[in-house]
């Protein structure tokens, strides 16, 4: 019995030892390449697409290279400063524009309102015009240092960074407030004399001080309840109305006033503010607030070139 399995094994052999040979050197070589596999495997590097530096708006100016590490190093020292709450230091980075409109006080209540834990920031440019380079910074928790916060989601702060190129300095400011600039405009007749001083120009809006004298023994109306959209900022292409419909603006016979207009302005929109523009502006001998137009013993628009 043992002789016939040898036969059958050899007459098998002769007849297939081609294939067996071909076979078994396929077999080598799979395990051969699996090894090799196994233990030379080249690190996947991720690809990273962050760009802090770059404006993620569609505007033509960017930022210049050689400000990129300046800017870097303040965002470092000024959160550095913020975490561990040492307030004049952090204080003492932003402009004197900044500081003269915000107390230390009121920046110590802003830094303790976001920092009250161990934070880490992310900085993205995000538009540029005129000089002046803003950021938006996503403030976190660290959780690699405090531990994982068992959230689902990564709670963050955002605000904005202003970064304004003074000839060889940079001045730095934080939030919504971009810059301040001095008007004296005016518009004036035997009724009234209007002043646009200032306008303050935020990232998503601006806004007029504006103080308006009354000559007459009447009272002059330039905006009411019952009355929306007389006055607007006229950007050209577009007329902008009060952000807000609740705002009266009614003077008192031989007196004084003074108030803000705000209007929804993007700063890098493209659009420069023409003039301001009052639609409506109405004197009554008596107002009580439900008079009607008709009631009026003058109407008359006008208009104050910025």
């Amino acid at each position: 019995m043992l002789l016939n399995l040898r036969l059958t094994i050899r007459k098998f052999w002769q007849k297939h030892k081609y294939k067996v040979i071909i076979a078994l050197l396929i077999w080598l070589v799979l395990i051969i390449v699996n090894y090799m596999l196994k233990h030379n495997k080249t690190p996947v590097t991720p690809s990273v697409s962050y760009t802090p530096h770059e404006s993620i708006m569609d505007t033509k100016e960017k930022v210049p290279q050689n400000l990129t590490s300046s800017i870097e190093d303040w965002m470092d020292s000024f959160y550095t400063a913020c975490n561990n709450k040492e307030y004049e230091e952090a204080y003492s980075k932003l402009s004197e524009e900044y500081r003269s409109n915000n107390t230390l006080e009121n920046f110590k209540k802003h830094v303790d309102d976001i920092f009250s834990t161990n934070n880490t920031y992310v900085i993205q440019n995000y538009s540029n015009q005129e000089n002046i380079y803003i950021y938006k910074v996503k403030i976190m928790e660290d959780i690699l240092s405090t531990g994982l916060t068992g959230k689902d989601e990564l709670e963050y702060v955002e605000e904005i960074v202003t970064i304004k190129k003074n000839g060889k300095d940079l001045e730095f400011s934080i939030g919504n407030k971009i810059y301040e600039e001095e008007l004296n405009k005016v518009y004036e007749n035997e009724h009234m004399k209007v002043t646009v001083t200032k306008k303050q120009v935020q990232y998503d809006s601006e806004i007029y001080t504006v103080e308006i004298a009354n000559r007459t023994d009447y009272t002059i109306v330039l905006n009411n309840f019952a009355n929306t959209e007389v006055v607007l900022l006229n950007l050209g292409d577009v007329q902008r109305g009060l952000t807000g419909t609740d705002i009266e603006i009614v003077i008192e016979p031989e007196s004084k006033l003074r108030l803000n207009l705000k209007f929804t302005k993007f700063f890098d929109d493209g659009r420069t503010a023409k003039s301001l523009q009052f639609k409506n502006a109405r004197i009554f001998e008596e107002y009580y607030g439900d008079e009607s137009d008709d009631e009026a013993l003058r109407k008359y628009s006008f208009e104050i070139k910025l």
